[in-house]
């Protein structure tokens, strides 16, 4: 459901099993800010997929448009905390993605096909080709603790494309670029902000800070 009083921007929707705050510390470089964390504690914050199966989740979902091959921008920002610590690389821990919705023909299987991850001591951007290797990365120490500004551009369609430029808030300096043409999903789409992922005995803790989002339909 849509919860306008929520702790997330008007129009969003949320799933959350952990600590979800509107506000953030002095600092964060972030005007309308949200804070979610997950616990280290494999025993906390719990939730099940649509499979059954005990995962960790704090997510939040953009409003779900459809497939109509108009462009779309979407812009906000992110700062994930230096207690991050980096997980294996088969352990995902994405941050933001573009979702593939909920809508025909998707019902019952979201899924991002492109998404900002930080594991395997990096972040980077990967897709649902490879969710193994990033096709674009940088160490972890030098994008948790520091605020980063993004820009997605979604085009849906077989003439579409996915635009992705993250930025450092204050200098500007280009962190993570990556664009890639053709038809990236089918079916509606949304934008998802947030951390799922299955427990294990070993997790570090998760805390982000993200905000100032602004959707708006591009040229």
């Amino acid at each position: 459901m849509t919860l306008a009083e929520a702790p997330c921007p008007r129009d969003f929707t949320y799933r959350s099993a952990g600590y979800v705050a509107k506000g953030c510390p002095p600092g964060t470089g972030i005007s309308v800010c949200y804070e979610y964390r997950l616990s280290n504690d494999p025993k906390k914050d719990l939730d099940k997929d649509s499979q059954g199966r005990t995962l960790q989740r704090n997510e939040f979902f953009s409003a779900t448009k459809p497939a109509n091959s108009k462009p779309r921008e979407y812009t906000f920002k992110i700062k994930v905390d230096p207690s991050v610590a980096s997980v294996p690389q088969f352990d995902p821990l994405p941050i933001v993605g573009l979702d593939t919705g909920e809508g025909v023909p998707n019902a019952g299987n979201p899924g991002m096909p492109v998404y900002l991850d930080v594991r395997d001591n990096k972040a980077g951007i990967y897709t649902r080709g490879d969710p193994w290797n990033p096709v674009i990365s940088i160490p972890l120490g030098s994008f948790v603790g520091r605020c980063t500004y993004h820009t997605w551009t979604y085009k849906p369609g077989s003439a579409g494309y996915i635009d992705i430029k993250i930025v450092d808030c204050n200098t500007k300096q280009p962190l993570l670029t990556f664009k890639k043409t053709g038809q990236i999903s089918t079916g509606t789409y949304r934008m998802r902000v947030g951390t799922r992922r299955f427990v294990s005995n070993v997790i570090p803790p998760v805390k982000v800070f993200w905000g100032d989002w602004r959707g708006r339909d591009a040229n």
